[in-house]
């Protein structure tokens, strides 16, 4: 079967690999959400509907599992270094006539996120300390993706929730919490 020029939506490269039940992998430098993780390892396999194992690289350890009490993806970080968001560079050539503009609505990636609660123990941010950080995201909720984000440090906590919402081709935020 032949590869399509471009992935569309509706088809993707992974379509047009077999279905597997184990993934293991030795990746120099893997970047993932602007994120560069270096020396990575990655180990999961299949069991039943769900994916289980463990992402290790010099900025994080992890191991990703399943929630026992939701439909969840946990993932339980030992530690996690993030550096800050550093946004696509946009192209500077004219788009070809046959290259349809894609509008905020079909690449809000926010519906497409699947529900994951995220622990991780020691979290920095552009080598800052954060702590120990929760996440819960899910993207069932419109509005209500992030159903909570807790930062807790020295005794220090910080409790938020909230989401976004798509209103006049543009992204609301609304977020709110307690600091004490």
């Amino acid at each position: 079967q032949a590869l399509p020029a471009n992935d569309t939506p509706q088809t993707s490269l992974l379509s047009y690999l077999p279905e597997t039940n184990q993934f293991t992998a030795d990746i120099g430098t893997l970047n993932a959400w602007t994120q560069d993780f270096h020396n990575t390892k990655v180990d999961i396999e299949k069991r039943g509907s769900h994916w289980f194992g463990q992402l290790n690289a010099d900025e994080t350890r992890m191991t990703l599992d399943y929630a026992a009490h939701s439909d969840a993806i946990r993932v339980s970080a030992d530690f996690l270094e993030l550096t800050s968001f550093k946004p696509a560079q946009e192209e500077t050539s004219e788009p070809d006539s046959n290259t349809q503009e894609v509008g905020l609505v079909e690449r809000n990636w926010l519906v497409h996120v699947p529900a994951i609660e995220l622990t991780c123990r020691i979290c920095r941010y552009d080598g800052k300390d954060l702590g120990r950080v929760t996440l819960g995201l899910d993207g069932r909720f419109p509005g209500e993706q992030l159903r909570h984000l807790r930062l807790l440090k020295s005794g220090t906590r910080l409790d938020l929730k909230g989401g976004w919402v798509l209103e006049d081709e543009r992204l609301k935020s609304h977020i709110e919490g307690e600091f004490n």
